[in-house]
């Protein structure tokens, strides 16, 4: 049954590459049933659970994936991927508009991975956390974050993360109307 998993596992990536985003959660859903049997709570199963949750908030449908990343959550052990998974479930939050909720878990987050000392997710998380500051017109706040998360990347080469800061620098200037 482990190399069923690994096939499930393959076929999910293949729909991956094709963009059939329906066969390939289908792919991953099969390859969790059996990672649950014979990998319980292991980094294997965490993954899919992931996964899932990445496939379907893309698709916008956030009741399925929230269960999925929240699942995650109770079995992760390492802050780094726990910190992964409270931003997935803030991401949520946020895109339902559910602002109460997410920012504290964005917190959460950034402090993880500062203690795992991983700039470039601190500064894209920083990132999140601005976004939840402009819509709750704390600009001057949102303005100091994002300045953060700009100074974190320049002083530590992650240049791979500066889209996503400039994008949200963007996206704060725009809710201004600057």
């Amino acid at each position: 049954a482990p190399t069923m998993m690994q096939v499930h596992w393959m076929y999910a990536f293949y729909y991956h590459n094709l963009q059939q985003q329906d066969k390939e959660v289908t792919s991953y859903l099969e390859a969790l049933e059996i990672a649950k049997t014979y990998y319980p709570g292991t980094d294997i199963e965490i993954g899919l659970l992931q996964n899932i949750g990445a496939i379907y908030s893309a698709q916008e449908k956030y009741a399925e994936a929230l269960p999925y990343f929240e699942e995650g959550l109770k079995k992760v052990n390492g802050d780094g991927l726990k910190a992964d998974m409270l931003n997935n479930i803030g991401e949520i939050y946020y895109a339902e508009e559910d602002y109460e909720k997410g920012l504290p878990l964005f917190e959460e987050a950034f402090s993880l991975y500062e203690k795992v000392d991983d700039k470039g997710k601190m500064a894209t998380t920083l990132v999140d956390i601005g976004k939840y500051h402009d819509h709750n017109e704390q600009f001057e706040r949102a303005n100091q974050v994002y300045g953060q998360a700009l100074q974190l990347v320049q002083e530590n080469d992650a240049n791979a993360f500066f889209p996503y800061i400039y994008h949200g620098i963007a996206l704060h200037y725009q809710s201004r109307d600057d």
